[in-house]
C-alpha cells in the first residue's frame, strides 16, 4: 500500500504516531489495533547514528505491516526536546528506509546537550533519553595579545587577540572587559562594531580602541575623559565562559595587565633602524631592532626582502615586545645587493604610520605633508658581501 501523502508534509502528526509506536514497541505496553499482532520488544531496536555527517535516529526490528500500521495507530501526547526545556518540543521528520524508521531533527542535534523524548500512554509516561558525545579536542586557549609589552602608550588604538582555535562570534563584547587599577569596568572602551574583526580563520580578534575618546578636541573625549590615563595600569580580561567554534568553553580566564605611559605621538623611523646583516652562504636570520613597538598585524605583512627587486621566500617572526623583526630565509643567503620593502601603511600602536600621525592638528600653524606624494612603498638598501670579496 502505497503511504499517504500526509505521512510526508504532517511532521507533527507522523512524529506522534512513529514515536508513539515505537515506544509502545519497545517497551511491550501495548499493541496495534489494525491488526491485533502484539510486538516482541526484543526486536525493535532504537539507536543514534553518524549519516552524511549528521546524527539521526534509527529504529529497527519493525516489519512491513507494522511500518504500514504506523499512519494508522491513534496519537497521544508526546514530545522531543532538549532536557533544559521540556516544554518545547523539537521539530523533525519521520521517514521509511527499507527496513529502519529514520528520525532526522529540523536542526542538527548538538554534542554535549541532553536530548529526551516523553511519551504519554494513559496514565505511564515512557522515557528516552540520550546525548551527542563531543568531538575528542584540545581546550581552546588565548596564544598571545598584542602588544604583548607590559607599558602602553595612553593613544593605544588596537588589541589583538589570538586563540589557539575558531572561537563563536556575534557577542564577543559581553566576553571581554577593561578593567581599571580597582577592578572595576572601563564603561565602553571599545568600538563595538556590528562586524566584528576577525581574520578569516577565526582566531584572531581585532579590538579597536574608540578613537573619539583618543582624538583631542572630539566630544567623547571632552565629555567621557580618555579610555586610558598615563601612569595607571589597567587589565584586559577574556572571560572563561566564552565558546569556541565547537560550543567548548575556555574553561579559566586570560588575563593582561599593563601600565599606561605619556602618549605617543611620532610616527616610525625606519631611517633610525638597524639592520643586522647575516653571513653570505648560511640561512641565519637578518633580524632589525625597530626601536620601538610597532603594530604586530602589521608587521607581519608589509615588511619584506628583495633580492634584484624580487622578494624573497622565508619566515617572519616578531619579538621583544614588538620592537624586533626577523627574517628566517628558506634558502641560504647570496651575496649580492638586497633592500627591505617596508609599506608604508606600517603604524606603530597608536596608530601613527609612516604617512601620517593619528592625530592632526588642523589649528596648528604648521605645514602638513601631502599624503598622495607619499609612496606605497619605501625601500632601505644593504649589501652582502663575501669574506674574500675586496
Amino acid at each position: 500500500m502505497p503511504l499517504p501523502h500526509d505521512f510526508l508534509t504532517n511532521k507533527s502528526l507522523v512524529h506522534a504516531s512513529l514515536v508513539r509506536f515505537v515506544f509502545v514497541a519497545c517497551l511491550g505496553l501495548g499493541h496495534l489495533t489494525a491488526e491485533d499482532t502484539t510486538v516482541d520488544a526484543t526486536a525493535c531496536q532504537i539507536s543514534h547514528v553518524l549519516r552524511n555527517d549528521r546524527f539521526v535516529v534509527q529504529v529497527d526490528g519493525l516489519s512491513d505491516a507494522q511500518l504500514q500500521d504506523l499512519v494508522r495507530a491513534d496519537m497521544q501526547a508526546i514530545k522531543v526536546f532538549v532536557q533544559t526545556t521540556p516544554d518545547i518540543a523539537m521539530l523533525g521528520s519521520w521517514r521509511i528506509d527499507g527496513p529502519l524508521l529514520v528520525f532526522e531533527p529540523q536542526f542538527p542535534f548538538r554534542p554535549g546537550i541532553e536530548y529526551g523524548v516523553a511519551v504519554q500512554l494513559g496514565e505511564t509516561t515512557a522515557r528516552h533519553e540520550f546525548t551527542i558525545a563531543r568531538p575528542n579536542v584540545p581546550i581552546t586557549t588565548v596564544k598571545a595579545i598584542y602588544p604583548s609589552g607590559v607599558q602602553l602608550p595612553e593613544n593605544l588604538l588596537r588589541i589583538y587577540v589570538h586563540f589557539s582555535a575558531p572561537m563563536q562570534q556575534g557577542d564577543i563584547y559581553r566576553q571581554i572587559r577593561l578593567l581599571n587599577e580597582d577592578q572595576q569596568p572601563v564603561d565602553l572602551p571599545f568600538v563595538e562594531l556590528a562586524e566584528e574583526l576577525w581574520d578569516t580563520s577565526g582566531t584572531r580578534l581585532t579590538l579597536l580602541l574608540d578613537p573619539g575618546r583618543i582624538k583631542q578636541g572630539l566630544k567623547p573625549r571632552e565629555q567621557e575623559g580618555t579610555i586610558l590615563q598615563s601612569g595607571k595600569t589597567y587589565t584586559l580580561e577574556i572571560r572563561e565562559t566564552w565558546k569556541d567554534a565547537s560550543g567548548n568553553a575556555l574553561g579559566k580566564p586570560h588575563h593582561k595587565s599593563f601600565q599606561v605611559t605619556r602618549p605617543d605621538t611620532s610616527q616610525p623611523t625606519p631611517q633610525r633602524w638597524t639592520i643586522h646583516s647575516p653571513v653570505v652562504d648560511s640561512n641565519q636570520p637578518l633580524w632589525i631592532e625597530l626601536n620601538e613597538t610597532l603594530d604586530q598585524g602589521l608587521l607581519e605583512r608589509v615588511i619584506s626582502v628583495e633580492r634584484n627587486q624580487q622578494p624573497i621566500s622565508g619566515r617572519i617572526t616578531i619579538s621583544d615586545a614588538e620592537t624586533k623583526w626577523t627574517f628566517s630565509p628558506d634558502q641560504d643567503w647570496l651575496p649580492g645587493d638586497y633592500r627591505l620593502a617596508i609599506g608604508t601603511e606600517l603604524e606603530d600602536v597608536a596608530g601613527n604610520s609612516l604617512r601620517r600621525p593619528f592625530e592632526v592638528d588642523l589649528n596648528a600653524n604648521q605645514p602638513q605633508s601631502d599624503v598622495s606624494q607619499i609612496p606605497e612603498v619605501m625601500y632601505i638598501e644593504f649589501q652582502l658581501r663575501s669574506p674574500s670579496d675586496p
